[in-house]
């Protein structure tokens, strides 16, 4: 059983190249970011944030070192163009202080990016404490903190038809108690992302 809200970096970043670039073709043009914007990223290198930055040729501050939860990002405060949290938000059982923190970290003008997973309950990861759906998010963590959603995009990554008809070994390591039926589950049905971009009301 995953401890709520770890999944180690294997588990989180053992990403199939293929879905990886199906998912990045259509996250991509959502991105509003330009070379000279200064950038971080909240949470350890990974391969998403990897691509965005060759594709993109931006630089970005990665930012690990830090309790999400109840840390402050002072450092950071007022330096930030883009904020990226990809996948983070789920893992952080404190989310209305995490984006306030962002929330100080941007410029004026500035932008967070964020990719949460919006799945019905029955198909959410162990390790998630939530999976919210936008009228949640927006009224429980973007409103309070006088933030404003400005483009939102729904991203389903469904696996390729093939994976429905070929291979029986996910399928084994279910029945021989190695995996959770869910993961199946979730591997041939879908996985829907919410993307947002969001920035201060006033």
């Amino acid at each position: 059983m995953v401890q709520i809200g770890h999944i180690s970096t294997g588990e989180l970043w053992n990403v199939n190249k293929k879905r990886l670039l199906r998912y990045m073709r259509k996250f991509l043009p959502f991105l509003a970011v330009k070379e000279t914007d200064k950038c971080i990223d909240m949470g350890e290198a990974n391969p998403k944030m990897e691509y965005i930055k060759n594709e993109l040729r931006i630089n970005v501050t990665q930012v690990s070192d830090i309790d999400f939860n109840f840390g402050t990002l002072d450092k950071y405060y007022g330096s930030a163009d883009v904020v990226f949290a990809l996948e983070v938000l789920e893992h952080v059982q404190n989310p209305l202080w995490f984006m306030r923190e962002m929330k100080r970290c941007l410029k004026n003008n500035g932008s967070i990016y964020v990719t949460l997973p919006s799945n019905p309950k029955w198909l959410w990861v162990d390790g998630h404490y939530f999976e919210i759906p936008r009228k949640h998010f927006e009224k429980w963590i973007v409103e309070p903190l006088g933030l404003r959603i400005v483009r939102h995009k729904k991203i389903t990554n469904r696996n390729i038809w093939r994976g429905l008809l070929i291979g029986y070994r996910p399928l084994m390591r279910v029945l021989r108690g190695h995996a959770h039926w869910k993961s199946l589950v979730r591997e041939i049905l879908y996985f829907k992302f919410d993307v947002y971009e969001i920035k201060r009301k006033d």
